[in-house]
């Protein structure tokens, strides 16, 4: 249960770094700052944080 737990925290923590690396380029683009492109980049961090770990 340990190991889980640690590995659930680890995948938070990557997806906080993620968005904030994402977020200044939706902010450069002013078609992007929408619900959809939002919850892509959730999506996307998601992917990636189960792939590294």
């Amino acid at each position: 249960m340990n190991a889980q737990r640690n590995g659930s925290i680890k995948i938070i923590y990557f997806n906080v770094k993620c968005n904030i690396k994402v977020s200044p380029l939706l902010k450069q683009n002013p078609q992007g700052i929408n619900n959809n492109n939002k919850s892509i980049v959730q999506q996307t961090s998601g992917i990636l944080s189960l792939r590294d770990f």
